[in-house]
């Protein structure tokens, strides 16, 4: 976790570790990111040798630093603009990221471990909404199930 200092004389970011244990995690990623991520290291590797940058952070200012919080806020609300995307931020991402995965019926529980939070609780509570937006659908499939059963039992 980033957290800028609030002395202005001594601009530093203090890297601290996750607050909870279920925040350290490996998040698995389909093989075409992982290929994405490989190439675009390989390219930035290629492009720090000429710049004369040296830092082993994937994503970094222009000297190879950390983005302070807000910068980075504001890079990716940016590149979501350009996208067409409006008020995107670093955390509507990971919001993003769970709903897409809940409405496709991914388990909770594989949410709540990408997300890294300690419990399938704290997961339901924030996405609860996406569970309300499930019941329609989840009203059919049984519609569909009850009258198959009714009119064509085997």
């Amino acid at each position: 976790m980033l957290q800028p200092t609030n002395f202005p004389e001594e601009p530093t970011i203090i890297i601290n570790p996750p607050r909870i244990k279920a925040g350290r995690r490996t998040v698995v990623l389909p093989d075409n990111v992982v290929a994405s991520l490989r190439g675009y290291r390989k390219r930035q590797k290629k492009e720090h040798m000429k710049k004369g940058i040296r830092t082993s952070h994937v994503i970094h200012n222009q000297k190879g630093e950390f983005y302070r919080p807000a910068a980075y806020s504001a890079a990716v609300k940016l590149a979501g603009n350009k996208a067409g995307i409006v008020s995107l931020g670093p955390h509507s991402l990971r919001h993003l990221h769970v709903t897409y995965l809940m409405e496709q019926g991914i388990h909770t529980k594989v949410g709540q471990e990408r997300l890294g939070h300690s419990s399938m609780v704290t997961t339901l509570q924030v996405y609860s909404q996406v569970l309300d937006t499930m019941q329609d659908e989840a009203a059919e499939k049984a519609g569909v199930l009850c009258l198959s059963l009714l009119f064509y039992p085997t």
